[in-house]
C-alpha cells in the first residue's frame, strides 16, 4: 500500500487534514497528563485496528484513526472523570473538537 497524504480516517471517513498518528499524541498527552492526574493515563489507550492509507508527518509511521477522532475519545474519557481537565486538555489537543462541548 502506498502511504499518501489527504486519505480517509477509517473511522469517520473525513479526509485526514492532521496526519499526527495516536503514538505520537499518545507521547505528548502522555507527558502532560502525568503532570496532572497519571492515574488518568490508562485513558489515553484506544482500540487501534484501523490503519489508513496515510502516513504520520512526525514518525512517518501509518495512521490508524485520524487526530480528530483519537483526541475525541480521549477528551470524552477524560470529562467522565474530571471535567476542568477536559477543558484543559481541549486548551492544547483540539483538532476541531470544541463543536463537542
Amino acid at each position: 500500500m502506498n502511504a499518501q497524504i489527504g486519505a480517509v480516517c477509517p473511522a469517520c471517513q473525513d479526509v485526514i487534514t492532521n496526519p499526527i498518528c495516536v503514538g505520537c499524541l499518545q507521547r505528548g498527552m502522555a507527558q502532560w497528563l502525568s503532570e496532572k492526574k497519571p492515574e488518568l493515563l490508562p485513558l489515553l489507550e484506544v482500540d487501534d485496528r484501523f490503519e489508513s492509507d496515510t502516513w504520520c508527518v512526525v514518525c512517518k509511521g501509518y495512521m490508524t484513526i485520524c487526530a480528530h477522532c483519537y483526541c475525541g475519545e480521549i477528551y470524552e474519557s477524560i470529562k467522565e472523570k474530571d471535567n476542568e481537565l477536559a477543558e484543559e486538555f481541549l486548551d492544547r489537543y483540539d483538532f476541531e473538537l470544541t463543536e463537542l462541548t
